[in-house]
């Protein structure tokens, strides 16, 4: 604690119980509200040695702080006292503890601890958890693997990560959190003998029932024990100096993602309602994307409009009437004195819009100038003229015996 500085006067009761199921008690704390130091520690590791490691702790603590020792290395040293005992004749290998502790700096509150026994802030409104637990299923709700409600009802919720006197660690994770006790409000530091047996709605509703310390802290020890005790049970209940102001609303307390009961149900509701509200909009993403390309008709995704650059092909009947009457003007001039030529005028050949190669087109002869064109381009050699069909010889002799028969003899 700061020198100079009066530290501010809390009151504060504490008790423990063996609980249910258990034979001998393995918690220890420390209510030393003068100091402004309390502690408590759940031991582990078998018949006495747990109760062992937690005196231990519980002596070690408060003396290091008292001399000066910031509460943090205090913890740090007592876990090194708990792993060296076993070698002094105290205690045995393995045995260790979980420590939760407050000290009171001048209007502050330090929260330091190690292991899953907890902190929580009471006020008329709300309760918060201000510690986060060492454990297997807290980084499994940190992960995001399990939900509270399901953390609450783990098999494997008393397993924890870390705790004073572990052998495999040189040294421990401390964690620390300050803050400030306002009017009407409570610290409560508890094992997991409470936590385990009350559900956080029903500390937050025993707290709310009575203004007494005693009388809270022996409420929730006895429902603990109604409710299973099967494991000690080590309550701390603090209240606020008499002298405290009310809390400003600017005045933020941090919190843990395994909150209060109280604040935990506005969590769950909220998080319901945006469930809900996302289900429908996931809902109606699937109704649209279904109709539009599962239902939607197909006709509608037919193109109602052929490209431009497509060629379009006329009727046989009109194609070859057509084709003929042209190809019949354009070479009219050359057949006049020719009617026994023989040309191929078969319309089978000719297409309007399609390219013709020369090998198609009939080979004609006119002038030797002009090229026909039926409908888009064709392509092809000059007309050729063609040649007069000869008379053969008894055409010629018929011709001259004709003559013959006329001329006066």
């Amino acid at each position: 604690m700061s020198s100079g500085e009066p530290a501010l006067t809390y009151k504060a009761i504490g008790k423990t119980s063996v609980g249910m199921v258990r034979d001998h008690n393995e918690d220890s704390f420390v209510c030393d509200s003068e100091a402004g130091i309390w502690l408590v520690a759940d031991g582990m590791g078998g018949h006495e040695s747990g109760e062992i490691a937690s005196e231990i702790a519980s002596d070690e603590i408060p003396r290091l702080i008292k001399a000066g020792t910031l509460p943090s290395n205090a913890i740090q040293a007592a876990h090194e006292a708990i792993k060296s005992a076993p070698e002094k004749g105290v205690g045995v290998k393995g045995m260790g503890t979980t420590a939760v502790l407050a000290t009171a700096d001048r209007a502050q509150l330090t929260i330091s601890w190690v292991g899953d026994s907890r902190a929580y802030l009471y006020s008329p409104t709300e309760l918060i958890q201000v510690t986060k637990d060492h454990s297997f299923v807290q980084h499994l709700l940190d992960s995001g693997a399990i939900t509270q409600e399901e953390a609450e009802l783990h098999p494997e919720k008393n397993i924890i990560t870390q705790c004073l006197g572990t052998e495999s660690l040189e040294s421990v994770t401390v964690d620390e959190i300050k803050l400030q006790l306002y009017k009407d409000e409570k610290l409560l530091l508890c094992s997991d003998g409470l936590t385990g047996e009350v559900s956080d709605a029903e500390i937050f509703e025993i707290l709310k029932a009575t203004d007494s310390l005693e009388t809270a802290v022996s409420t929730l020890i006895s429902k603990a024990n109604e409710n299973g005790g099967s494991d000690n049970i080590t309550v701390i209940l603090i209240d606020a100096d008499e002298s405290a102001i009310a809390r400003p609303k600017a005045a933020k307390t941090r919190k843990m993602k395994a909150v209060g009961a109280a604040t935990q149900h506005k969590i769950s509701k909220a998080k319901n309602i945006a469930a809900g509200v996302l289900g429908i909009l996931i809902a109606l993403l699937i109704a649209y994307l279904l109709f539009t390309f599962i239902l939607k008709p197909k006709e509608e995704n037919t193109p109602t409009s052929v490209s431009s650059s497509q060629t379009h092909t006329l009727p046989d009947e009109i194609n070859s009437r057509e084709a003929s009457s042209e190809l019949e003007s354009l070479l009219l001039p050359a057949n006049l004195n020719n009617e026994h030529d023989e040309l191929d005028l078969s319309a089978n050949n000719i297409q309007i819009g399609q390219q013709n190669t020369p090998e198609q087109l009939p080979t004609l002869k006119n002038d030797g100038n002009s090229t026909p064109v039926l409908g888009d381009q064709i392509t092809t050699e000059p007309l050729q003229q063609p040649k007069p069909i000869e008379k053969n010889a008894e055409d010629q002799k018929l011709k001259e015996g004709k003559k013959d028969a006329n001329t006066p003899k």
